[in-house]
This record gives C-alpha cells, sequence and structure tokens, in this order.
C-alpha cells in the first residue's frame, strides 16, 4: 500500500535554490523570459529518491538511472486565449549537462489556488519529484495553465480544450527555443505527455490536438493519462445520481469558468440553489485552494444543485449552453496511433473508474489496435492518494 505524501522536505532540503532573473531582451515566436529557481547535483538526487523507497518501494528504478545534475525554472512565453495573445507560464527542468534529450509534458490535476501553480509552488512535493527526474535524462515542462503565474489575471479555463492545447503547444515549444541559451543542450523532438485527474484530461486532449495536428519535427512516443473525466456528459450524469459528493467545487468551477471568460451567460441561479449562487461568484479568485473551496460549498448534490437541473439537464433548453459546453470538453474517441497507458484506482471517489474504462473501450472502437493501450488499475486508493504510485509507474515506463 502506498503511503499519502511525499516527504517534500526532503527534496527540498538538498536542492540549491536561486534567484537570478533575466533581464535581457528576447526575440523568440514563443520564449518570454526565464528565472533560475533551483538546482539538484545527481548525487543529492540519488539520496532523496533513495530515502522515498520505505513509503515508495518502485522508486527505486528511477534512482539509479539518474545520470545528471538538474536545474529548474520558471519561464513565461506567448499563447493565446480567446483569440488574443497573452502571456503564459510554467515551471521547466533541464539536465546540467550537454546532450540532445527528450521532452516530457506534465499537465497538473484540479487546482483553484494562485499559489500551488507549478511555477509558484516549485518546492509541491509532486513537482519537485516531477523536476528532479530530469537528471535521468529528460527536459520536463509544466505549463501553469492559462490562469496562473503569468496570466493569473484570468479565471482558468477549466476543462476548456482549445485554451488547454494551446497552453501546452505553444510551452512545448518556448522550451525548445529556451534551451538555445545552454551550450550543447538541445531538446531531440521526442516528447512524452502526461497527467493525472484534470491534467490526465488535458494529456488526452492534447494528445489528440498533436496527432492531429503535428508539431513540427516532433515524435510523440507515449502518453500516460491518470484518473482523468474523459466524457464530461456521463461525469455529470454520475454526478447528478450521487446523494453526496466529495469535491462539490467542481461543477461551480467549470461554470463560473465559462460566465467570467464570455462563453456563457446562464444565471448561476439556474443551476445552483441559494445560498450557494450568490456565493459562488467570489470564491474564484485565486486565493481558495481546492478543499477550501468545498468549505463554502455542500456535499448534498440535492442541496447544492437545482432541482430543474437534476431533473431537466437533458432535455430542457435552458440547459443547452451547458451542454454543449461539457460535449466541447470531451474527448471524442480517435484511432490513436501513439502508446497510452490509462491509470485509474478501483477506490477513487471524485472520478470513478468508469471513465478510463469507457475510455478505453471507445478507443478501441474507434479503430485503436489493443497493443498501444495499456490498462494499470490501482487497488482501494483514493483520488488524491493514487497520483505518486501513478507519477512513479509513469516515469518508469518513460526510462524503460
Amino acid at each position: 500500500m502506498y503511503k499519502r505524501f511525499i516527504p517534500a522536505a526532503i527534496l527540498c532540503l538538498l536542492s540549491i535554490v536561486y534567484s537570478c532573473e533575466r533581464t535581457e531582451d528576447f526575440d523568440h515566436l514563443y520564449l518570454q523570459d526565464y528565472k533560475l529557481l533551483r538546482a539538484y547535483t545527481s548525487s543529492n538526487i540519488i539520496t532523496s529518491l533513495q530515502l522515498l523507497q520505505t513509503a515508495y518501494p518502485d522508486i527505486a528504478s528511477l534512482a539509479e538511472h539518474i545520470s545528471y545534475d538538474v536545474r529548474v525554472y520558471s519561464i513565461s512565453y506567448k499563447t493565446t486565449f480567446l483569440g488574443e495573445e497573452i502571456i503564459a507560464s510554467g515551471l521547466v527542468s533541464i539536465p546540467d549537462a550537454e546532450g540532445s534529450f527528450p521532452v516530457i509534458s506534465f499537465q497538473n490535476g484540479t487546482n483553484t489556488c494562485h499559489s500551488n501553480a507549478p511555477s509558484v509552488n516549485y518546492n509541491n512535493a509532486l513537482y519537485s519529484l516531477l523536476s528532479v527526474n530530469a537528471g535521468n535524462g529528460f527536459i520536463i515542462a509544466l505549463p501553469d495553465y492559462i490562469g496562473f503565474g503569468e496570466s493569473e489575471e484570468y479565471l482558468h479555463p477549466y476543462f476548456h480544450s482549445e485554451s488547454s492545447n494551446k497552453a501546452v503547444r505553444d510551452m512545448i515549444l518556448a522550451v525548445e527555443e529556451f534551451t538555445d541559451y545552454f551550450d550543447g543542450l538541445n531538446v531531440n523532438k521526442q516528447l512524452y505527455l502526461m497527467g493525472y485527474s484534470q491534467g490526465g484530461w488535458a494529456t488526452l486532449t492534447a494528445l489528440k490536438d498533436i496527432e492531429q495536428d503535428p508539431l513540427e519535427d516532433y515524435s510523440l512516443v507515449s502518453a500516460s493519462c491518470g484518473a482523468g473525466a474523459y466524457n464530461l456528459i456521463d461525469f455529470s450524469h454520475y454526478i447528478f445520481t450521487l446523494e453526496t459528493y466529495p469535491n462539490p467545487f467542481y461543477l461551480p468551477y467549470y461554470i463560473e469558468s465559462r460566465i467570467q471568460n464570455g462563453m456563457v451567460d446562464d444565471p448561476l441561479d439556474l443551476f445552483f440553489k441559494e445560498p450557494y449562487a450568490s456565493v459562488i461568484p467570489g470564491l474564484f479568485d485565486g486565493s481558495l485552494c481546492n478543499s477550501e473551496l468545498n468549505s463554502y460549498l455542500t456535499n448534498d448534490i440535492s442541496g447544492l444543485l437545482t432541482d430543474h437541473l437534476l431533473s431537466d439537464f437533458d432535455t430542457s433548453d435552458d440547459f443547452i449552453s451547458l451542454r454543449s459546453e461539457l460535449l466541447a470538453s470531451s474527448v471524442i474517441p480517435w484511432k490513436l496511433n501513439t502508446p497510452l497507458m490509462i491509470t485509474h484506482s478501483n477506490g477513487d471517489k471524485s472520478i470513478p473508474i468508469q471513465q478510463s474504462l469507457d475510455l478505453c473501450d471507445n478507443l478501441i472502437d474507434a479503430g485503436t489496435s489493443e497493443n498501444d493501450l495499456f490498462i494499470l488499475e490501482i487497488n482501494d486508493l483514493d483520488h488524491n492518494d493514487a497520483i505518486i504510485p501513478w507519477g512513479i509507474s509513469t516515469l518508469i515506463w518513460f526510462v524503460n
């Protein structure tokens, strides 16, 4: 049984912290700026990972492959959102060595607080674990998503495919430009994608986007999606049938992000009962994290959602906009050409494992070869508890 948390202090204690900022002008299509945050020696990475083996025995196989010192940076880059150029940001880890290395793009799970963006909270245990694995010979990119880091003036467009895909694609290209500043370091144009929860969905939609509109000269090697909600219509039906739900902020987050970004103009009281309809607009300013948001709402589904929504979601014209957005957010299965590992815990109470089981069946029905799908079922862990086992399994798969 995996334990719940990585002792983050182990990874942080053995690192060197920097705060030197770039000030010169840049002339790139994507890269705007970068800042060195942290450095790790290969010996310290190995020691750190070995100290985690009691909690996560499988991590030993990652420790034995560490070959490089690592440097961790924040970068800002140009992307577009709703047709306008904006500045986004993310976290990048590189081997501190000359060489040509593949890129891993990691898409993080649901987050509401500005303080937990990867480029801001780079000491986060999961982000640290990912960063040090640049020592295994990868360049690792963690986009903040629009709404966080340099773009925090926007409310994050939660499960919005177009902006998520752009943030991922443009950061990969910015990372390629970023490596130009290091003698002898470059990307070899091999690309790996991984993500958990919302990040599992973001990874899948990015995978489809890049397969159908390839990044020039890049080759997709493999992808790993953990515990994502891939069909948002089915996921909504699932929530509507429950008496209680552990993360009631999900649907308010989704709808309020559509309202604030001008995608829908329906009133909140069409979907949510009082006092919650009046409270929701003030909750998503980036100051509250997931569990704090839940405390302002109720786990009781019939107390949170209107009777009209629960009984008439599929049939009423009042919900055309919501149904349309949820359908647009869902990843329509296709014949994929990239090896894909799909992981889910059968004990997940936030996103049911049926989302992943249905995805596998639907990908095969769309023409995907069973040889390109790898299914990993984790036993008995809840949603947040399974993320580290999934991450370790994914990195081992990539390394080997």
